[in-house]
């Protein structure tokens, strides 16, 4: 019987690897070779890892507000492939297989069926497909720390009335580490857990477990934490890398939404779904007499105070797949057909998602020229100037000229510029001192400038090239031979 279970794990993990490659390769347009260009977000954070590995260091020489475990990630992808693209596909895979089989083994807590938990895997990845967004985001590589957490405190609620082996509550603490370094929202599923598992002790009066759960959690979550803390405290950057991963995304929370105009209307919808999974979840409990719901209703309520004032960027609601999970594994374990039905209307507030998806798929997501504007900046600019170069403007897209560009930019900021001095005050002063100083050789920006110390440093420069509205400057003394 055990060879037979052996047997079957093994074939399983070949499947979820078969999948994996399959949605990286078809799917994560931000790194598949077979795409036309690899932009997005992910652009940047390729960056900041590949400059890591080049001896950088985040946060002090290149700016992002993401947590440091992200760009250990990138910089172990660096570390794979260099420039290339398959050192970070080859985690991806990884990833997403591990991801699979987690979702599986949650989906079996709620039914004894293997094909339904494979069914409720199936579901969950159409819903990651459609909420993808290309990939490599905080999002998908937070996925493995949400669920495995889900998954220990769903065990931990079948089995109640036994006490919670400690090593539960140190990986509930680890993982909340982990993700506190890549995006602290992204941890929500292990608040849900948290109060949920605290509730049904709290009910029971075991305040002892309740006392001793959260000594390992916060031992676990130390653990988490305590890597990065003493590298960069070594590296004399921890307040900066505390700055800009905390300080500066709550400014970034407060000032965003003046910037972008934000639809809650749509907000709304699009975390409808993580309500309905609470409903579905309640109808299961009512049947079987089970405590799901404490986990699952804290962790929506956790999820849609966290997201109703977001930008509402579609990679968000990435977040929201353990919750699907357990909706579609209850709605296929209790065999109705109006529990699977409510189950599949969560689908529909993605609809014009999902079209979007397949349409690019469909097209080869033939990107315009203006995304292809990085890679020419690698052959317009001389490598023996590729450390004076001072980047401004641009999307996080176009941040993909410092690694296929072999760039170490001259000044910190990279992206957005404008928007990010608009965002903190702190930082509008170094640039503007940094833009008023120094007189780099070149500049590659992108749009329409607004701010006037930029403005008056740009009369130094003329522009040596153009890519629709991307233009790379050089500065008027200097000469510089066209090849």
């Amino acid at each position: 019987m055990k060879t037979i279970q052996c047997e079957n794990i093994w074939i399983r993990l070949l499947l979820w690897l078969i999948i994996s490659v399959t949605v990286v390769l078809v799917f994560a347009s931000s790194t598949s070779p077979f795409y036309v260009t690899n932009g997005g977000d992910s652009a940047l954070y390729r960056s900041v890892g590949y400059m890591w590995q080049q001896g950088s260091l985040p946060y002090v020489d290149i700016f992002d507000n993401k947590g440091p475990y992200l760009y250990l990630i990138e910089r172990l992808g660096a570390l794979l492939s260099g420039q290339a693209v398959w050192g970070i596909v080859l985690l991806q895979v990884l990833n997403l297989a591990i991801v699979a089989e987690l979702c599986y083994r949650i989906a079996r807590i709620f039914t004894a069926k293997a094909a339904m938990a494979a069914g409720a895997t199936a579901m969950a990845f159409v819903y990651l497909i459609i909420t993808f967004q290309g990939g490599n985001l905080t999002e998908d590589w937070s996925l493995l720390f949400m669920l495995l957490p889900l998954y220990l405190a769903l065990r931990r609620i079948k089995e109640i009335s036994k006490p919670e082996p400690p090593l539960y509550a140190f990986i509930y603490g680890l993982c909340f580490g982990v993700l506190s370094f890549i995006r602290i929202n992204n941890a929500y599923v292990i608040v849900g857990v948290v109060v949920g598992i605290g509730a049904l002790l709290i009910m029971r009066r075991r305040f002892r477990e309740l006392g001793m759960d959260a000594l390992w959690f916060v031992v676990g979550m130390v653990a988490g934490m305590a890597p990065m803390l003493i590298y960069f405290a070594a590296k004399g950057a921890l307040g900066e890398m505390f700055y800009c991963v905390f300080v500066y995304n709550l400014k970034y929370s407060e000032v965003w939404p003046t910037l972008q105009k934000i639809s809650y209307t749509r907000n709304l919808w699009l975390l409808l779904p993580s309500l309905i999974a609470s409903y579905v979840i309640m109808v299961y409990d009512r049947k079987n007499r089970t405590n799901y719901r404490y986990v699952v209703f804290a962790s929506a309520a956790v999820f849609f105070l966290a997201f109703f004032r977001s930008t509402g960027f579609i990679h968000y609601y990435l977040l929201a797949m353990p919750l699907m999970l357990t909706m579609f594994a209850a709605a296929l374990a209790m065999s109705s057909w109006q529990a699977f039905l409510v189950a599949l209307v969560a689908y529909v507030p993605f609809y014009q998602e999902a079209k979007a998806v397949f349409e690019n798929v469909k097209s080869g997501f033939d990107i315009d020229a203006g995304d292809r504007a990085y890679q020419h900046i690698g052959s317009v600019i001389p490598e023996a100037d590729r450390d004076d170069v001072f980047l401004y403007n641009l999307t996080l897209a176009h941040n993909a000229a410092v690694t296929y560009g072999n760039l170490k930019p001259s000044c910190r900021f990279t992206y957005l510029n404008e928007s990010v001095m608009a965002v903190d005050e702190r930082y509008r002063k170094e640039m503007e001192e940094y833009m008023t100083v120094q007189r780099p050789k070149w500049i590659f920006c992108a749009g329409q400038p607004s701010n006037p110390v930029f403005i008056k440093m740009l009369e130094d420069y003329t522009v040596y090239g153009s890519y629709i509205s991307m233009y790379v400057l050089l500065r008027k003394d200097m000469v510089v031979e066209i090849r």
